[in-house]
């Protein structure tokens, strides 16, 4: 409080202090867990006596998004520091499905140490089809297209701690073949290649959602979420089209005609990091396609060649697609 003439009393008002940044930072719109940058630049102000009235900023920290938040530093005046070693990360990993094994596994290589473990999977038919990890990095998401179900690893056991079954229908054994995370890390969406089916599944509780109507699947499947987590792509290879999920419904809201006529083959999917276009490999006709995700319309039809590969009879088709992280390519 201020003391003015005639004794009375007012409160100060002082702007709300600016000049934070973050670098490689969840906050600042980045995915980085370790080497984070706080950096203070801003104008510190000064009291009568010349004492900063604002001397730091206190940043905390969680290795979940649901808490609790420790403190790892605070600034002081205009300086930064780094957050190098936080307590508590994980260890950051690379998972390979293997196949080839009579017991099937998951393998999870330390990336420090180039160490290795194989985390056991099942031993039904050829798995895992496809595998997905959450954006804190706690959990792997499997799916197991001959053992007709998805598992959940933990990655600080490294061990299988959910099995979640995926329904028959009408007679027909599911096969889960592709795995899409949700950006909040809380739900999975599941292609059921068999099944022209996507499962929504819980993550902590491995509750399975209901199944979601979609076109004919190739095998494996492909699926892609945009990072705002507002929608789901999924290529369906035989129906010649892409479906659209919106996950506020779980419901299929458009459908994307993809080549012309009968041949178009979507076989794979990526989008930008910005959620704006959701980019499909056509192996059909040699081209990658353009949705603009706005309005879920082919804007460009990209051609790439057939680049026959003599190893495959009528392969060498597009079918791996991937974006950069500034999403420019």
């Amino acid at each position: 409080a201020l003391s003015v003439s005639g004794g009375e009393l007012k409160t100060a008002t002082l702007a709300a202090p600016t000049g934070l940044t973050l670098a490689n930072g969840g906050c600042a719109g980045g995915s980085g867990q370790t080497n984070m940058l706080a950096t203070w630049n801003a104008f510190a102000a000064l009291d009568a006596n010349g004492s900063a009235l604002v001397n730091g900023y206190t940043v905390l920290r969680s290795t979940s998004s649901g808490g609790s938040y420790s403190s790892v530093g605070t600034t002081n005046g205009s300086t930064s520091f780094t957050d190098v070693n936080p307590s508590g990360a994980e260890t950051p990993q690379v998972y390979v499905g293997n196949s080839g094994e009579a017991v099937k596994t998951v393998h999870a290589i330390n990336t420090s140490t180039n160490a290795g473990k194989s985390i056991t999977t099942g031993i039904i038919g050829t798995e895992p089809n496809g595998m997905a990890v959450t954006p804190e990095g706690t959990n792997v998401v499997v799916a197991e297209g001959a053992s007709h179900q998805v598992q959940i690893i933990t990655v600080s056991s490294q061990s299988v701690t959910t099995t979640v079954p995926i329904p028959e229908v009408g007679g027909v054994k599911s096969r889960p073949d592709a795995v899409a995370i949700a950006p909040s890390g809380l739900t999975a969406y599941v292609v059921d290649g068999a099944n022209k089916r996507v499962y929504p599944i819980t993550i902590s509780s491995g509750a399975l959602g209901t199944g979601i109507a979609v076109g004919t699947q190739g095998d494996p499947g492909a699926i892609v979420m945009t990072p705002n987590g507002e929608k789901v792509y999924v290529a369906n290879y035989g129906a010649h089209n892409v479906s659209v999920i919106a996950t506020s419904s779980n419901t299929v809201t458009a459908t994307v005609t993809v080549g012309s006529g009968e041949t178009g083959k979507p076989i794979a999917l990526a989008v930008t990091p910005n959620s704006a276009h959701v980019y499909v490999a056509d192996q059909g006709n040699s081209q990658i396609d353009d949705i603009a995700t706005a309005n879920n319309t082919v804007s460009k039809a990209i051609p790439v060649g057939s680049m026959v590969d003599a190893n495959v009879a009528g392969g060498g088709d597009p079918n791996i697609l991937a974006i950069t992280p500034d999403g420019s390519k």
